[in-house]
């Protein structure tokens, strides 16, 4: 009987699993990855009626004082400009029109911790499963273990149900159209959640 030599059936196998794959992505993450991934969990985890309430409290507290102050001049040269500084800059920081520049910042501390800088990541979806590849290892997921898939402008966002983030640009699919991408993985698992976000940061 006819049998394979090794180098035939090693080319078999990934012929076979080439063609096994739907969708490739090839990517690196930025700094602007980690700031729509903030932005995604703000989306995800919106401040309770509690928070707000003190957010705006404190904010009306730092007006009342900086109207104080300024209605009454003798108060503010026994005052050090640094305290005087301190307490402006604390009345803008809880502003709600300021979230976006605390996600901002908040983007600089985790794009400072990111350990995975310049390096390549790899996702291939198949048809039972998906794989993320890094340069040290690979590892899979079922697609029943995605909760949400959320999307914008330029970005796909995968959150498994035990939670993290994974993002993948539309620009860096290798393989497969990601006009597609939502509908093949909403067809794998029809149990996750979808959600198209409004805006995306560049």
């Amino acid at each position: 009987m006819f049998a394979l030599s090794q180098t035939a059936q090693g080319v078999f196998r990934g012929t076979e699993r080439q063609s096994s794959m739907r969708f490739e992505v090839t990517t690196r993450y930025n700094r602007q990855d980690m700031w729509a991934i903030l932005r995604l969990q703000r989306l995800l985890n919106p401040k309770p009626p509690g928070g707000l309430l003190q957010q705006r409290s404190l904010y009306a507290f730092f007006c009342a004082l900086l109207v104080l102050i300024v209605a009454r001049e003798d108060l503010i040269y026994p005052l050090p400009w640094a305290f005087f500084a301190a307490l402006v800059l604390m009345g803008c920081w809880s502003l709600p029109a300021a979230e976006g520049v605390r996600i901002w910042a908040a983007s600089f501390l985790l794009w400072f911790s990111y350990r995975g800088k310049g390096q390549t990541l790899r996702f291939v979806f198949r048809q039972d499963h998906y794989e993320a590849e890094d340069a040290s290892k690979t590892n899979q997921f079922p697609y029943k273990d995605l909760a949400l898939l959320a999307e914008d402008r330029l970005r796909f966002y995968l959150v498994p149900s035990d939670g993290g983030c994974q993002v993948l640009k539309k620009k860096d699919f290798t393989v497969g159209d990601p006009a597609g991408f939502a509908a093949f993985l909403q067809k794998e698992n029809e149990d996750m959640e979808y959600r198209l976000l409004d805006d995306a940061p560049n």
